[in-house]
């Protein structure tokens, strides 16, 4: 997994009722989403919050005791002074070859976020995240003040979606740079398939669905609204869909934790 993917908490080996990695290709709307009790993020996200209101009435005491309530699990990923630390004791023979290997790797790293910063994809969604946020700021008080939840709710959903398709599509792209690094070998299908750049593909593709339906909402008679620019943001979206379809023409075979599994606690 790359520098750029989530640097997501491990899974609680004690708790069967969590689905691993849920929170990695879900549209991150907790309030809604009916997995909440099986996440380990939200969990620790509502954890964070409960210690942060502690910490506000009782102190750092408190706020200590219900963070640190558990023993960290153990971890086999040393921390970087731990790495340093053991490299300093070799020789100088010895280090040379590990030098060269992580100046490449940083090299590597370098030329992947630049192709995902110049990416075409990673272009257009941020132009359309910024635009977005843009409308919604001038559209909101207005439609607030005609007091139409339908409009209101596609609003929300709009803006809410807006740059997670851009971090996400950013994401995406670094799949673009491995296999253009590989020569293009996907190796074998099953793996390419799952793969994260596959994972978040689906998953702009579908907030790109359902921005596009929240952007129709705006063109409803009776509730049409800003000149004809939910249209044309429609179709920067469709243009978007079509794009990513043709980058990532295995990504809606991607099988998302939980919300495209069925296990015998729970169905989709």
């Amino acid at each position: 997994m790359s520098s750029d993917d989530f640097n997501a908490p491990a899974t609680s080996a004690g708790d069967p009722s969590l689905i691993p990695g849920v929170y990695n290709y879900c549209d991150h709307w907790c309030d809604r989403c009916r997995f909440q009790n099986r996440c380990l993020l939200y969990r620790q996200q509502r954890r964070l919050e409960a210690a942060l209101e502690v910490n506000n009435v009782a102190g750092d005491d408190a706020l200590d005791a219900l963070l640190f309530e558990e023993e960290p699990e153990p971890t086999a990923i040393a921390s970087a002074s731990e790495r340093a630390s053991v490299l300093a004791t070799l020789s100088e023979f010895e280090q040379e070859p590990a030098e060269v290997d992580t100046q490449q790797a940083e090299a590597r790293e370098r030329r992947r976020r630049q192709f995902k910063d110049a990416h075409v994809l990673t272009v257009r969604t941020r132009e359309y995240a910024d635009l977005t946020h843009g409308i919604i700021r001038a559209l909101r008080p207005s439609v607030e003040a005609r007091a139409d939840d339908v409009v209101l709710a596609a609003l929300d959903t709009i803006e809410r979606f807006a740059y997670t398709v851009a971090v996400k599509t950013w994401r995406a792209t670094g799949a673009l740079f491995d296999l253009a690094d590989k020569a293009g070998d996907e190796g074998d299908d099953r793996e390419w398939s799952q793969s994260d750049g596959n994972g978040c593909a689906k998953l702009v593709r579908l907030l790109i669905a359902e921005s596009c339906y929240a952007w129709e909402v705006l063109m409803q008679i009776g509730r049409a609204t800003a000149d004809g620019v939910p249209a044309k943001m429609v179709e920067r979206l469709e243009w978007l869909d079509a794009a990513i379809a043709a980058d990532f023409p295995h990504a809606m075979q991607f099988v998302r934790p939980g919300f495209d599994e069925v296990d015998e606690g729970w169905t989709r």
